[in-house]
């Protein structure tokens, strides 16, 4: 009897469908979402600070990351290296212009873009370099 209750349960159990990935996608949706960047083959210029640290690692192409948090309406920029100068244009897919600004990049550092609260829509973001590196990725509210 007992083993036919076991059974039976679970049989129910096998039926029933969890769906991780779902609840998953609700709790990043619902702030900080690392956008995807896409680059052309030429690396970041790495600013150096004058001492040796003996390291022999691989310099990443593309030396930062971007964070979207659509709670709060703005992007982190975190910097990993100083990079030099960059342009950081922000504009929605339509060519509406939302930000745009040219920034010396001698260290790392985080930096945060406020957008207008209450924006949806689809945005790109390009970041490009003196030496011709350049960054995009889109992203959307």
């Amino acid at each position: 009897m007992k083993l036919k209750i076991i059974l039976s349960v679970l049989l129910l159990f096998s039926l029933l469908k969890v769906d991780a990935n779902s609840l998953a996608n609700k709790s990043i949706a619902s702030g900080r979402v690392a956008v995807f960047l896409y680059s052309n083959d030429i690396p970041f210029e790495i600013l150096t600070t004058g001492k040796e640290d003996g390291s022999r690692s691989v310099v990443p192409l593309v030396p930062f990351v971007v964070f979207v948090d659509d709670f709060n309406y703005f992007i982190e920029l975190d910097f990993m290296e100083g990079i030099g100068v960059v342009e950081i244009v922000i504009s929605q897919l339509q060519n509406h212009l939302i930000y745009s600004s040219s920034e010396n990049i001698l260290s790392p550092l985080r930096k945060y873009l406020q957008l207008p609260f209450g924006v949806s829509g689809e945005y790109c973001i390009e970041i490009k370099g003196d030496n011709g590196a350049y960054v995009y990725g889109c992203f959307e509210l």
